[in-house]
């Protein structure tokens, strides 16, 4: 479920996030969550790396969403930065010797990260009144009664 948390929050405040974002940044963030904490397959040096980079971005997004839940976006944002920028020396290398921790934060990592590449790549906005038209549509009556 943490793989939603981000692209959850952000398409509440982010106009600009799409369903290819939210829904790709999920799906990829859940293999990536699998491979890190099963071994489902064998990953070399440079795919730890990589999943450490994210586990790393990880750390920052969930204490990042931890500061703006209380204390709102701006001071989220600024934690949330600061944190994976002073999370390196802890999480490189020693971060994978506990499955779940690296697993967690891997995910979040890497929904964080792939939904905001793919949102920033988006032109467009969502219109959320779509939603309301695509969910009233069917209780419209076009009999005449």
């Amino acid at each position: 479920m943490g793989a939603v948390v981000f692209p959850v929050i952000t398409s509440v405040y982010w106009s600009r996030v799409t369903n290819k974002a939210f829904a790709t940044s999920v799906l990829v963030a859940l293999v990536g969550f699998f491979i890190a904490r099963f071994d489902v397959v064998p990953v070399p040096d440079v795919g730890l790396y990589l999943l450490e980079i994210f586990s790393i971005v990880g750390g920052g997004v969930v204490l990042g969403l931890m500061t703006f839940a209380f204390l709102g976006r701006r001071l989220g944002v600024v934690v949330g930065a600061i944190v994976a920028i002073a999370l390196p020396p802890f999480f490189w290398g020693f971060v994978r010797d506990y499955p779940q921790l690296f697993a967690i934060t891997v995910f979040y990592g890497v929904s964080a990260v792939l939904c905001t590449a793919l949102t920033l790549a988006s032109k467009r906005d969502f219109d959320f009144s779509t939603i309301k038209d695509n969910v009233t549509a069917f209780q419209t009556d076009t009999s005449g009664r």
